[in-house]
């Protein structure tokens, strides 16, 4: 009976847990969900869960444009660390050099946000602990990732 009650109030908690994180709908504004690609993290050894991440891929119609949009969960990956200020770029590392990087909040989350010039535009925010959502997009500024990114936020929890 007490194996029958501890596996209830551990499933209780796993549901529970899961219903904390963020809530991402199919449809964003004029964004509409095109695919969905779900890899969970299980470590070999003792076949544990330690979180997943789900690849959503966005697309709209009013000019062309796609939006991917990570959303990573659990303790196999870890909190995102967004550092409290950004170092002058070190010339000696490519990436440094053509990247720009500027810390910024959303929606109450620490995030960064970064710029580079062959890759997509990219936002990451610590919406919780051990969970990471990311947003990347070619053709978006800065703004609008930010301003999805606050919706997502507003809106699932």
């Amino acid at each position: 009976m007490r194996k029958l009650l501890f596996l209830f109030l551990s499933l209780m908690l796993i549901f529970a847990k899961e219903s904390e994180a963020l809530n991402i709908p199919d449809k964003i504004g004029d964004w509409n969900l095109e695919s969905e690609f779900v890899t969970p993290l299980i470590t070999d050894l003792n076949s544990q869960d330690f979180g997943r991440c789900i690849y959503r891929n966005y697309s709209r119609k009013k000019t062309v444009e796609n939006l991917t949009i990570i959303h990573a969960l659990g303790k196999g990956f870890g909190n995102l660390n967004v550092p409290l200020e950004i170092r002058a770029a070190n010339s000696k590392t490519v990436m440094q050099s053509q990247s720009v990087y500027e810390i910024l909040e959303v929606a109450g989350h620490k995030a960064i946000f970064e710029k580079h010039e062959n890759l997509p535009d990219v936002l990451s925010i610590s919406v919780g602990d051990f969970e990471t959502l990311t947003l990347e997009s070619y053709s978006l500024k800065q703004t609008e990732l930010v301003g999805i990114a606050e919706e997502i936020c507003y809106n699932s929890r």
